[in-house]
């Protein structure tokens, strides 16, 4: 029998035991404890929007309860964009997530069970099961923007639907064994198109198992240990991934390329959470990297670090809480994640003028005094960029000639000197020299400038899917959509969003 508490003061009898249900609400969010088993749910969060941080405990009438379910529709169609489940969550209910903004999370070891519609209708792009699921509730994720999905072996069911209509482009196991399941979990994907990642010895077992032999391609992955540093290679992309990495410490060097069986992958993802917290003072990384995903360098003790120019995302949070002091942002890359470079010690900023997003909290709670950018137009942007920054007192460094289109731009006004540089209108002659045409056709897309010296093809992503030493790019195989076009250049790489028809 379970004895619930809420604020609302109301009385029941549950069979024949009292009750008063209370709402404890902790930062905008509603919990429900519970008396027997000190234990807590998230109930509602009324007015959520943006980054929310579940708290692993509350705390009524003096009392400790851990938070271990967010419950059924807790965050139902509310504006939110990231959420930190804490490790004391066990069950996802029904609905949870369903039509939220949220384009990636980290679902904690802790958790046993996603419910049905979980995340169904969300913005989600990417989502890694960890080994503690068991169970995948009916549509858990489907309808979703999910192009790459990671499960683990100890999951023993997925219900229908669960990936049904999402842009499924690579399906991860770590299960030797193949899952029985119904061919429905895939629901309007075409799998012919899409490409499953098994064990190291297993590709057989899938190619002969029902709904996996349905997949276009399988491959494999496999771990390699490189100096403290893991790297997981996929057999089909002929790339590798710097995965969690708990040995790395010190300074340490991120390999270009690794090898395995005489192969070569290139090494061009630092993955989510890959170096989280680890006592890391410095870190070479090197001009192979495409992608640096989320909380990729949370909490290490870095000051300083050359972002190269072959990048073109900085996940959510990659740099978050490290001890960052400045960062230059490449002429690469395209999109910078929310509170990537949040509660750091930055004083000094710089991007370049192909950027197009800044999200969310990218820099609060910096000690930010000078932001540079060499882009001629003010990015739209939302003042909270810039959460706890007095930006009255910090220099904002323009090319020369903009100041006064960054002094009536929304958020850029509020800093409190503005200066210009004909330096950075330099930087925008070499960008300007640097600039391409982009022509296609039905087979193939053409890059048309000066110095080209090789193209490559991203996802939106990050994923590497095709790299040319030439200035054409065939389209076999790509379907309509957006992508990210790397060129190569004598001077520098610029990157640029492109849809492909």
């Amino acid at each position: 029998m379970k004895i619930y508490k809420r604020i609302t003061l109301l009385t029941s009898v549950v069979f024949g035991t009292l009750a008063f249900a209370q709402t404890l609400s902790v930062e905008g969010v509603n919990y429900e404890v519970d008396m027997e088993t000190k234990e807590a749910m998230v109930i509602s969060t009324p007015g959520a929007q943006g980054i929310i941080e579940i708290s692993s405990s509350v705390i009524y009438e003096g009392e400790r309860y851990l938070v271990t379910e967010i419950g059924d529709a807790a965050f139902f169609q509310q504006p939110v964009s990231q959420v930190v489940i804490p490790e004391t969550v066990k069950v996802i209910g029904e609905g949870a997530f369903f039509g939220t903004a949220i384009q990636n999370v980290i679902i904690p070891e802790s958790v046993t069970t996603i419910k049905t519609a979980a995340f169904c209708t969300s913005s989600l792009q990417r989502v890694d099961i960890p080994s503690s699921v068991t169970s995948i509730g009916e549509d858990s994720f489907s309808f979703t923007e999910i192009v790459g999905v990671s499960i683990h072996e100890n999951l023993e069911s997925i219900g229908n639907g669960a990936f049904r209509n999402i842009p499924l482009s690579s399906f991860i196991t770590s299960s030797t064994t193949p899952l029985a399941i119904n061919v429905n979990v895939f629901d309007d994907i075409s799998l012919f198109e899409a490409v499953l990642i098994v064990p190291e010895g297993a590709e057989e077992a899938y190619r002969e198992a029902s709904v996996w032999k349905d997949f276009g391609q399988v491959g494999f992955t496999h771990t390699l240990n490189k100096e403290g540093i893991n790297y997981e290679i996929n057999s089909i992309s002929k790339e590798a991934t710097v995965v969690n990495s708990p040995s790395a410490e010190g300074e340490i060097e991120i390999l270009r390329m690794v090898s395995y069986n005489d192969e070569i992958y290139d090494v061009t993802v630092v993955g989510e959470a890959a170096f989280l917290q680890l006592p890391i003072i410095e870190v070479v990384i090197p001009d192979s990297i495409a992608s640096i995903e989320s909380g990729a360098f949370f909490g290490t003790l870095i000051k300083e670090v050359n972002i190269p120019d072959s990048i073109i995302n900085i996940g959510a949070a990659a740099f978050c809480t490290s001890t960052l002091e400045r960062v230059e942002i490449p002429f690469s890359v395209i999109s910078i994640g929310e509170d990537s470079f949040s509660f750091t010690r930055i004083t000094d900023v710089k991007i370049h003028s192909n950027l197009q997003s800044i999200g969310r909290g990218a820099f609060r709670n910096t000690l930010l005094s000078n932001f540079t950018t060499t882009n001629k137009s003010p990015i739209e942007i939302e003042a909270n960029i810039f959460d706890n920054i007095d930006l009255s007192k910090a220099e904002l460094i323009v090319p020369e000639g903009e100041e006064k289109k960054y002094e009536k731009a929304n958020v850029w006004g509020d800093f409190g000197m503005i200066t210009q540089s004909a330096i950075l209108s330099r930087a925008n002659y070499d960008i300007e020299y640097n600039s391409f045409e982009v022509t296609q056709n039905e087979d193939e897309l053409e890059v048309q400038g000066e110095n080209i010296d090789g193209l490559s093809l991203y996802a939106i992503s990050g994923e590497l899917l095709l790299k040319t030493s030439t200035s054409r790019i065939s389209k076999r195989g790509l379907a309509v959509g957006v992508y990210v076009l790397l060129v190569a250049k004598e001077k520098v790489n610029v990157s640029k969003k492109i849809i492909l028809n």
